[in-house]
């Protein structure tokens, strides 16, 4: 059995774009065993490295509330730290 490979693409890049990480890697992986294309399997892994920040900046949002968090998230992903951050850059 194949899987139709434009259609599967389209919805991995839907999932990703929603959120929906699980969904995303269900479909990868489901398309890699049949395909053996390794491109969208690397790139919904680095989604899911870039949900980790995500919820790593969620944890420390609500740990110092009063901080600046977002300049320590900068520091742990190894922006300088002369240069201005903001929440939509990390996102």
């Amino acid at each position: 059995m194949t899987v139709l490979q434009e259609p599967v693409q389209d919805a991995i890049c839907q999932a990703l774009n929603h959120y929906a990480y699980r969904d995303g890697v269900f479909l990868t992986e489901g398309l890699y065993a049949e395909t053996g294309n390794k491109s969208y399997l690397v790139e919904c892994l680095i989604s899911r490295k870039a949900m980790m920040i995500l919820s790593l900046s969620l944890v420390i949002q609500l740990a110092f509330p009063f901080h600046c968090w977002d300049m320590y998230i900068a520091r742990q992903i190894g922006l300088p730290k002369d240069q201005k951050v903001t929440k939509r850059d990390l996102v």
